[in-house]
């Protein structure tokens, strides 16, 4: 996806007692979030942090490719830890077979560096992949130019606010009533928020008060590093020697 580097516009988000981002709007924002993104990363290298591979892993935790120093591609440890989820508007799935939108694939394809989050409620996190492993090949990513990037979903995600407030509880409340609360389309970071925003009460202690349709990669980062309710631990540094046969982002 090549707007995730990118996060949307900023706002403190209601009741969170979480800045996620800084006064202001548009590009000058988005490149402020991206910084930051960038300084959350050096300074869990310099932490020394633990190599993803050698841990437990676990379903729900979630993962940001490293993209050029930034936050890129959203990723969420699937219910079966050998798999992971996530939402592209060009990719294969765990058959090889070219697909758009949420799917499943083995971990072991990923081969990119990222970094890892943990929620600190093992259950709300294992609910939340069940959730986005339901929505496999039934939620797409996008209309718009598919295999580009530049699609309407993720355009309209650069251009909105992160901010929660009405339009995203509306929202919340329109995929609740849906069977298997299901969105029609979603980006990589969307996906990862709304499983665990709809697997939860909004009263709930560790609800992510951003608006998923307008959070990008980096904004989602820079949250989850401030929040109380989710630990860094880990980069992934998968074994390179791997070659997928598969073409395509994984």
């Amino acid at each position: 996806m090549v707007l995730s580097i990118f996060g949307g516009r900023s706002a403190r988000s209601v009741g969170s007692g979480i800045s996620s981002a800084t006064s202001g709007s548009g590009f000058s924002a988005m490149m402020y979030t991206q910084t930051k993104s960038s300084q959350i990363i050096q300074q869990a290298m310099a932490a020394g942090l633990p190599n993803y591979e050698a841990l437990e892993r676990k379903a729900g935790d979630i993962f940001f490719h490293i993209d050029q120093n930034t936050a890129g591609h959203t990723n969420m440890i699937a219910p079966d830890v050998c798999f992971k989820l996530d939402s592209v508007d060009s990719g294969r799935n765990e058959q090889g077979h070219r697909q758009d939108g949420v799917r499943k694939v083995p971990l072991i394809k990923d081969i990119r560096p990222a970094l890892v989050f943990r929620f600190n409620d093992s259950s709300i996190a294992r609910r939340a992949a069940l959730l986005a492993e339901s929505w496999v090949g039934k939620v797409r990513y996008s209309d718009g130019a598919r295999g580009t990037g530049f699609t309407f979903r993720s355009i309209g995600a650069a251009l909105g606010s992160s901010y929660f407030g009405l339009g995203a509880m509306a929202r919340l409340q329109k995929y609740r009533s849906r069977e298997g609360m299901a969105p029609k389309n979603l980006i990589c970071s969307e996906m990862c928020i709304l499983a665990y925003q709809l697997s939860m009460a909004e009263t709930d202690h560790g609800f992510i008060r951003l608006d998923a349709k307008h959070t990008l990669p980096a904004t989602f980062m820079r949250y989850l590093d401030a929040s109380p309710h989710w630990t860094r631990i880990a980069f992934r540094l998968p074994d390179t020697s791997f070659a997928s046969s598969a073409s395509g982002p994984l």
